[in-house]
């Protein structure tokens, strides 16, 4: 572990606050740290390769890859958002909010009122200091 502290510390960040670093339970926070591990090992052998083609492709592969996951990561978000961000007992309770709200009508478009001056209302009003 200590290893990955004097890296963190290399690159100017406080490991202490990478491990408050918190991702979301559904599968976009779980694919995003996955997706992140993916673009640290490309960087790895980026870093170790000698290889001119290879160092010459791997962005190109590294943006294609960036494209394709949020685009992927957008569209099944569109089509499920719960599911994209909750899981278990939290997607669960969602569901049964859900469906225990099924009979409820949906309040109509109503113009807003201002809020009322309380001498108004013919209420008494108390003025500081009383």
């Amino acid at each position: 572990m200590t290893n990955i502290d004097s890296l963190w510390g290399a690159l100017g960040i406080k490991s202490e606050s990478v491990h408050r670093i918190r991702l979301g339970q559904g599968l976009v926070g779980k694919s995003t740290l996955g997706f992140a591990i993916t673009i640290i090992s490309i960087a790895v052998v980026a870093y170790k390769t000698n290889n001119e083609y290879l160092l010459f492709l791997i962005p190109f592969f590294v943006i294609g890859l960036f494209v394709w996951f949020f685009r992927s990561i957008k569209d099944f978000t569109e089509k499920n958002p719960e599911l994209a961000l909750l899981e278990g007992a939290n997607l669960l309770a969602w569901k049964q909010i859900e469906l225990a709200a099924k009979g409820v009508p949906k309040p109509e478009n109503q113009q807003l009122i201002e809020n009322p001056n309380p001498n108004d209302l013919g209420l008494p009003v108390k003025e500081i200091g009383e």
